[in-house]
């Protein structure tokens, strides 16, 4: 299928006021700092890695990913320059805290971004167990809850082949409400797109045309409010503003001379089987350009990527070497110390690489989208053997300033509640300490910022 194309006037217009001001209007709280902070991403693969091949040479901010190592896409250079390396921070010895009645890979799972235990159910895990969902919110939800709730999508839940052996049950979610509240990922790229940019129309389409017509100037809007917010602050603030309707202004002038750049709204092609094994790469490709879209326009300014589920099954056919019998699955050959599992864990990072080239992309202030963004990566295990320390995560982005990026940090043996405080941190929320009913210690982890 082909989507449907529009001006980008039309298509700012379509958004509506609030998804426009967002990008380029700050919005003003009740001290009169600029509001809304960096953008959070959080992304997941299956089964552990091959520590060996994952760990960096070097240490601090002189380390580097050698030619065949997992991470060895961090060597490339960013649209903006800079290696990919100098923009990430590569997380050593975080342990996966555990509980509750589940084998690793649920409780590993539910614990990578909940920080709780596994609550008791009806799903049999491997272990024989009967195992529920989580027991406590994820942290994306916590800070989208935070954020100004004027923001057409509190967040956005991106999937590939995320329901694929197990449906709807604690290997498949990620990304929890609350305790017994899953959020189902959307893993088909064409209803999330539905879902995002129908409301533009086809140009078209007469209907459309009608709809857009009778929509008041998106820049009209915003001006009446900022113009409206003027007589209520004081006089350093209404100064930013009045800078800021100028800003404005000269906006709806590029935006009326149809210049490009602003928010790009991908075209996708094809009608492809979301579903099939084979379509995986291409699904996860369209994913990631939706996700990177949809925080470029404003949309949101949380997401998420689960790439797969716990115990993932699937065969990496558009590999080299891959067959397609039972030894040819990610799990069995996670168990079995498969030697492509270096190649399964390699792509996944040059995944994460191309989201941070996408990112980097987008020009933003003084840097790039990148710059005011944090993207997490992370494993519901160490290893396919279901080892818990050194769990493999990896941060990219600059998160606004907050973060120092472009190390190798062995932290030993911390919890991933660390982890998960530092994320609250990053994302404004400086006075949670601890996350999770599993967390029992305080505060972030050191050296990041």
């Amino acid at each position: 299928m082909r989507a449907p194309t529009a001006s980008r006037r039309a298509l700012l217009r379509g958004l509506g006021a609030s998804a426009l001001a967002l990008p380029f209007v700050p919005i003003l709280n009740a001290s009169g700092e600029t509001a809304g902070g960096p953008r959070l991403v959080l992304l997941f693969s299956a089964n552990g890695t091959v520590y060996s091949h994952w760990k960096p040479e070097g240490t601090g901010s002189d380390f580097t990913c050698p030619p065949g190592s997992i991470l060895e896409s961090f060597e490339d250079v960013l649209p903006s320059g800079r290696k990919v390396k100098e923009m990430v921070l590569v997380l050593d010895g975080i342990r996966m805290r555990l509980g509750g009645p589940a084998d690793p890979h649920q409780q590993g799972f539910v614990s990578m971004w909940t920080g709780c235990a596994v609550r008791p159910g009806n799903f049999t895990g491997g272990s024989g167990q009967q195992a529920g969902w989580a027991g406590g919110p994820s942290v994306d939800q916590v800070i989208a809850a935070s954020l100004d709730p004027t923001i057409p999508y509190k967040s956005l839940e991106f999937g590939v082949q995320s329901d694929a052996g197990w449906g709807h049950r604690v290997e498949s979610r990620m990304c929890y409400a609350g305790a017994d509240q899953p959020i189902t990922p959307e893993s088909d790229p064409y209803a999330m797109f539905e879902r995002l940019f129908a409301s533009i129309g086809n140009p078209a389409d007469p209907e459309a045309l009608r709809r857009i017509a009778q929509k008041q100037s998106v820049i009209d809007s915003v001006m009446g409010d900022l113009t409206g917010l003027a007589g209520k602050v004081a006089a350093a603030d209404k100064q930013k503003i009045d800078a800021h309707l100028q800003a404005v202004r000269e906006l709806e002038k590029r935006l009326d001379a149809e210049v490009s750049g602003l928010c790009e709204v991908p075209t996708l092609r094809g009608g492809i089987d979301v579903n099939a094994n084979d379509n995986f790469a291409v699904v996860a490709g369209l994913q990631r350009q939706l996700l990177v879209a949809a925080l470029q326009c404003g949309l949101t300014r949380v997401a998420s990527l689960q790439w797969a589920t716990a115990v993932s099954q699937h065969i990496f056919s558009w590999l080299p070497g891959f067959g397609d019998t039972l030894a040819d699955r990610h799990h069995e050959m996670s168990h079995n110390g498969d030697a492509r599992l270096v190649d399964v864990n390699r792509w996944y990072g040059d995944e994460f690489t191309e989201l941070l080239k996408a990112l980097d992309a987008v020009p933003e202030g003084d840097g790039t989208m990148l710059d005011n963004t944090i993207v997490v990566w992370g494993n519901e295990l160490a290893t396919g053997y279901h080892t818990t320390h050194r769990v493999p995560f990896v941060i990219g982005g600059g998160a606004a300033g907050y973060l120092n990026p472009g190390r190798y940090l062995d932290y030993g043996d911390v919890s991933n509640t660390r982890l998960l405080v530092s994320i609250l941190h990053a994302m404004g929320l400086t006075d949670m300490q601890t996350f999770g009913n599993l967390d029992d210690g305080s505060g972030p982890l050191p050296d990041l910022t």
